[in-house]
């Protein structure tokens, strides 16, 4: 079950606001010896235009001259930021709070309107502190990377 609210500041950037829950059934199995029968979670999101250009309001050189060459006189260019957070009472996911942030931005480089670049940052809070190291996601994709091999658990669980 998912609500939400979307919204338009100053008239030309839009922003939202979500919350959810989610329950998933049936048997859950995790790290060894650890299952159990069903299991859910809350989470919110949003996310807000913070900068816009379009024809209509092209971008200035710092010295009140507006410089677009002609055939970027037609493209748009924003940015956007984002947080997202989640909670879950699960005793089989390997994480049980998760916030994560960032900024997105949209036809940024010129004659490439489509295009888009993000960055962000994301925390995860670890649900079962005696997980075995094998199952780190981090500890995998450190094995993949110094050992060259594809990503795979290991049966030594080191």
């Amino acid at each position: 079950m998912e609500a939400g609210i979307d919204w338009v500041a100053a008239g030309k950037y839009p922003g939202q606001f979500g919350a959810g829950l989610w329950y998933q059934t049936g048997l859950l199995r995790g790290p060894p010896g650890i299952s159990e029968n069903g299991t859910g979670g809350f989470y919110l999101f949003g996310g807000q235009r913070i900068w816009g250009r379009s024809a209509g309001n092209p971008a200035s050189d710092g010295k009140d001259n507006i410089v677009i060459p002609a055939s970027e006189r037609e493209q748009n260019a924003s940015i956007s930021t984002f947080v997202q957070f989640g909670i879950n009472n699960s005793e089989t996911l390997p994480v049980k709070e998760y916030l994560g942030l960032g900024f997105t931005g949209f036809g940024l480089v010129p004659h490439r309107p489509g295009d888009s670049i993000g960055v962000g940052m994301a925390w995860s809070w670890l649900a079962v502190e005696d997980i075995p190291r094998s199952w780190h996601v981090v500890d995998l994709i450190r094995r993949c990377v110094t050992s060259g091999s594809r990503l795979s658990r290991d049966s030594s669980g080191s």
